[in-house]
């Protein structure tokens, strides 16, 4: 791997992981800082029925930012921090003898809010990057999983991986800030995809280069998804990143548009990415949903300074990249459950807390992508190409530039992009662009990371999905060999067992079919290559 070290300088936005990067120092020295003192809003649900308990109400939680928000002083211009905040000591668990669960939004209740069918179960793989290391990263994750009533993701059972920067088991330096947002990263992704194995990446250092190397150690893993929870300011050195670190063609990258409100943050503006900003999420009667969400006060979006104008974005108060692309809970005051220990008493980062920030947002939806299907078929243009498929978030403003780049609206906008994921209507279309229907914008996907590669979902690149196209995920006509030989990328279309292995391994049908794919014949479509 190469590192960039001497990439311009950068200051410190955000950072929000899912595939998590270790670093040396020790981010959360400084202690956490008390950023407010709110009530927590309810967090029950009846939506959907599930057999474990559902998340209780919240009352009087106090709320700090993570250690990790303060980046280390020895990695110097280049340091990067998390961006999660968390609840004040061990409240909330609700300790009453008739067994409710912890306080927060549970796998129920997300589920319910973003409309998740049930019945989906995929087998398929999310990278988290973070920095430094949790060591009780798989011991919490057991805890979270076993509460609400999720199967085991363990490394014996080949669930649970995780590595250090380069892909070892030389693993970086344990630190409590660093912790929270592992145990974090790890309980969204379990939450929104309970059958989704996991990849931990902890990178050496929390420095934009070190978690680039593990960004790339994560996609060797060949995850549908990968999340990045962390980031920091924008750098003349970011189209180099962006073409080092984040380019990994079949893999869907989601990236935290921040905490800081209107202030742009990469990796959340790479051209590579799907930016993810914040909302507060609530229970709501008035609302055929069932809930209503509007901007998060301090959630991300901005214009970058460096990154060019994708072609799917059309807005036209930003003449570059603009963040965010779509969005998910991150209000702390409608924050989720999660669990961690290694922090211990001491820190107050201890047993079962409530969290928010944009480091819950991305890990809710790169694993809502992956268990939906829709992460091995399209880029970051795919909420543009079909709106339909998010919940418009109309109200709420993360600041005050006066225009849709920080105030919520009809349409797109900068805090909360094209809305939160709808499961049901983004599988919806996949089907209807697996029968023909196509989109009704897809566009003749080009291999530039500015292309809906839908209309990679259908493959065909055409309105109506029946061209030949040339879309990322190729069209009709590429089928240019078997499934048992290696070559050029083939198309879900090309048979029934290559249709299986571009589910399961999205890099078979939108990069190379190389011996990995026709290794899969086998373990996927349970066939001999004689």
């Amino acid at each position: 791997m190469v590192h960039f070290s001497g990439f311009g300088s950068r200051s410190i936005t955000s950072a929000l992981v899912l595939v998590t990067v270790g670093a040396i120092a020790a981010c959360s020295s400084g202690g956490d800082s008390t950023t407010s003192g709110t009530t927590l809003f309810g967090a029950g649900s009846t939506a959907a029925a599930s057999s474990a308990p559902a998340a209780t109400g919240t009352s009087g939680l106090s709320f700090v930012r993570a250690g990790c928000q303060t980046p280390p002083t020895d990695a110097g211009a280049d340091a990067v921090k998390c961006f999660a905040y968390r609840s004040v000591g061990d409240t909330a668990e609700d300790t009453t003898s008739d067994g409710l669960s912890p306080r927060g939004y549970g796998p129920t209740d997300l589920a319910a809010a973003y409309n998740v069918p049930a019945s989906l179960a995929p087998n398929a793989t999310v990278a988290i990057v973070d920095a430094m290391d949790d060591p009780n990263a798989e011991a919490d994750l057991a805890v979270y999983r076993t509460k609400f009533g999720l199967p085991a993701c363990t490394t014996a059972n080949g669930c649970f991986t995780k590595v250090g920067q380069s892909g070892g088991t030389d693993l970086p330096a344990a630190d409590s800030g660093w912790a929270v947002e592992i145990a974090l990263d790890l309980d969204m992704v379990s939450a929104l995809c309970p059958s989704c194995s996991i990849v931990l990446v902890e990178a050496t250092q929390a420095t934009s280069s070190s978690l680039g190397v593990a960004e790339n150690t994560a996609a060797s893993f060949r995850p549908v998804a990968i999340s990045n929870s962390w980031g920091g300011s924008e750098s003349t050195s970011d189209p180099q990143m962006d073409v080092a670190y984040f380019n990994h063609p079949g893999v869907f990258i989601t990236a935290s548009a921040g905490d800081d409100g209107y202030d742009a943050a990469y990796p959340a503006t790479s051209a590579y990415v799907t930016a993810v900003g914040g909302t507060s999420l609530s229970l709501s009667s008035a609302t055929s949903r069932g809930w209503t969400e509007s901007a998060w006060s301090s959630g991300g979006s901005g214009c970058s300074a460096y990154t060019a104008k994708p072609s799917f974005q059309t807005d036209t108060g930003c003449k570059t990249r603009m963040a965010a692309d779509v969005s998910a809970v991150a209000d702390p005051q409608t924050g989720v459950a999660f669990y961690t220990t290694y922090g211990g008493t001491s820190t107050g980062a201890n047993g079962w807390l409530v969290a928010g920030g944009t480091s819950v947002a991305s890990p809710v939806v790169a694993a809502l992508f992956a268990r939906t299907g829709l992460a091995t078929r399209a880029t970051n243009a795919f909420s543009y190409a079909h709106p339909a498929a998010f919940n418009d978030v109309t109200g709420g403003s993360n600041g005050s530039c006066g225009t849709y780049a920080c105030n919520a609206g009809a349409g797109y906008d900068g805090p909360t992009g094209n809305g939160t994921p709808n499961g049901a209507a983004i599988l919806a279309q996949l089907e209807a662009t697996d029968a023909g229907a196509g989109g009704t914008s897809g566009t003749t996907g080009a291999s530039d990371a500015g292309t809906d590669s839908g209309t990679a979902d259908a493959g065909r690149g055409t309105t109506s999905g029946t061209g030949a196209g040339t879309a990322t995920d190729g069209g009709a006509d590429s089928c240019s060999h078997d499934v048992c030989s290696a070559g050029d990328k083939l198309t879900r279309l090309c048979s029934t067992c290559a249709h299986a292995i571009c589910e399961a391994d999205s890099y078979c049908c939108l990069a190379e079919w190389d011996a990995v794919c026709v290794g899969e014949v086998a373990t996927v479509c349970e066939q001999r290559c004689d």
